[in-house]
């Protein structure tokens, strides 16, 4: 899915992730709002998991997010991730999408949800 919207991973370091969205062959360079959407939802996981206590913690997938878009791109799209609070539930990250000058093109929030360990290394799913 990745390579078919022109996605590719940028960097990651720890509460953040950033990822590149190329505009796709024959689109007119332009870049397609769902390629920004995915991989700012990639931003929230990455940035999440970075952050994740191996053993007493795991993903849980994203809870919400919301992305406002203020601008078309005029190519290339960096998106990057940053959580703002990590709670023992849920992160809370903002998300921005810059063109190549650095001009915003959409800005957002999200939350990712962390599921709890029991101490045998099980999920509190259903316990």
């Amino acid at each position: 899915l990745f390579v078919a919207l022109g996605i590719t991973g940028d960097d990651v370091s720890e509460g953040a992730a950033r990822y590149r969205v190329d505009p796709i062959e024959g689109d007119g360079g332009v870049v397609d709002t769902l390629a920004i959407t995915t991989a700012a939802d990639q931003c929230l996981v990455t940035a999440a998991s970075t952050l994740i206590e191996q053993g007493r913690e795991e993903t849980n997938g994203t809870a919400e997010m919301n992305l406002t878009y203020v601008a078309e791109p005029p190519g290339a799209v960096s998106v990057e991730g940053t959580v703002v609070h990590k709670g023992s539930h849920l992160t809370v990250s903002t998300v921005e999408a810059m063109d190549q000058a650095g001009a915003i093109v959409a800005t957002g929030r999200g939350s990712y949800a962390i599921r709890p360990l029991h101490p045998a290394g099980t999920s509190g799913a259903g316990a």
